[in-house]
């Protein structure tokens, strides 16, 4: 009985946004009459920030459906892990396994790299920002003074860049001074080629990273926060050369298109 009425606050809790300061993600059990256990996994939004308003929110989410194309990514199977062609929501005959952050998971993300209120000494980097939307919608939520997204295939980088233009339009960001344009950057390049320096935080997409990706990453981020201003780093699996180095690390679970996923976050200390 008190299993149930648990399950039933959960769903209240998420069908009216109601906010407390608990984990983004809980894991609960629930036996059926065969006793079988079956995991279910719910997702809280996290907390309103100082000057959030759940009407902010909504408008967000909006101007990412509207100017975002509902697409997925399906993964060419080789030994590279390269990235296949992207294909329509709607195509059959194609397995999906890739995805990106939902709206929920990029604010469930903000909250576990512990990005509360805006600081204008924020510099935040996506590698692998694919179409650019978790960048965009780090500007939108304005918790950090300068947003890059970083993204090595053109098609995408293409989508990202018209995607973020039509908001620019919506918004009103084109006839903005030249302070406010230049807080998002989408760049199209090989991360392992980006200077990433004056980043304090790095989210990265690296769940199709091959091995050799990640170490080379690694160690690059590891040099770079030696002198710089590296604080943060959150990733979609482990990257061995930042838990050898001494960085303290956190496990969140963040909501995906395809679920919900566990994100490593990485301190460094």
């Amino acid at each position: 009985m008190v299993t149930v009425r648990f399950v039933l606050l959960i769903f209240v809790c998420i069908k009216f946004q109601i906010c407390f300061s608990i984990p983004s993600s809980l894991v609960f059990k629930v036996k059926d009459q065969k006793s079988c256990n079956i995991t279910v996994l719910a997702d809280i939004p996290p907390p309103l920030r100082k000057g959030e308003t759940l009407e902010s929110r909504q408008r967000i989410d909006e101007i990412l459906y509207w100017h975002w194309p509902r697409r997925r990514t399906s993964i060419v199977d080789d030994h590279k892990g390269k990235l296949s062609h992207n294909v329509e929501e709607n195509d059959r005959g194609i397995q999906y396994t890739y995805g990106e952050v939902t709206p929920l998971g990029v604010r469930q993300l903000i909250s576990a790299m512990g990005l509360y209120v805006k600081n204008n000494n924020i510099v935040f980097f996506d590698l692998g920002s694919g179409y650019g939307k978790l960048a965009a919608q780090m500007f939108l939520e304005n918790v950090s003074n300068v947003v890059v997204g970083v993204e090595l295939s053109r098609e995408r980088h293409s989508i990202a860049m018209q995607s973020w233009k039509a908001v620019q339009r919506t918004l009103g960001l084109e006839d903005s001074d030249d302070h406010e344009k230049q807080r998002l950057y989408l760049v199209n390049r090989d991360a392992l080629d980006t200077d990433f320096g004056a980043a304090t935080h790095i989210y990265i997409s690296s769940l199709c990273f091959p091995t050799y990706l990640k170490q080379s990453l690694g160690r690059k981020i590891a040099n770079n926060a030696k002198n710089g201003h590296l604080k943060i780093v959150a990733t979609l699996s482990d990257f061995q050369v930042l838990e050898e180095g001494g960085w303290r690390k956190a496990t969140h679970y963040v909501q995906m298109t395809w679920g919900n996923s566990l994100v490593r976050v990485y301190e460094k200390l």
